[in-house]
């Protein structure tokens, strides 16, 4: 027997079979798609600077544990490469470019090296 948790035009018929279920006063709830004009990225706010800063330093303090500082930098640049989206890299390269207050030393220079790597605007 299919067991599905469903609403009956405001009662709750939790735990019916699919058989017995209808949804006719229930309409889907639209996801937020990639690309959506109505949703906008932030990108050059204070508040999403300092969140940036806060996950790439939080990153870095996983890979300080690396005794080898070149090494540390280039896996947190490949986390950085392989993880954050586009938009979030370019951020916190034109953070660090600007003097990247906050940042640790090892996220500055993972950073700087991302920037390297990163291929520039056109």
């Amino acid at each position: 027997m299919d067991i599905v948790p469903t609403l009956q035009r405001g009662n709750a018929d939790i735990g019916a079979p699919a058989s017995q279920t209808r949804c006719s006063g229930v309409k889907p709830v639209p996801m937020l798609e990639r690309g959506n004009q109505n949703v906008k990225f932030k990108e050059t706010t204070h508040m999403h600077h300092e969140n940036l800063v806060k996950m790439a330093n939080d990153i870095s303090a996983f890979f300080a544990s690396d005794p080898d500082h070149t090494s540390a930098v280039n896996g947190m640049v490949d986390h950085l490469s392989k993880f954050w989206e586009p938009r979030m890299r370019k951020a916190i390269i034109a953070h660090a470019n600007e003097g990247g207050e906050g940042l640790s030393d090892l996220a500055k220079d993972a950073v700087r090296q991302l920037a390297k790597k990163t291929p520039a605007p056109a």
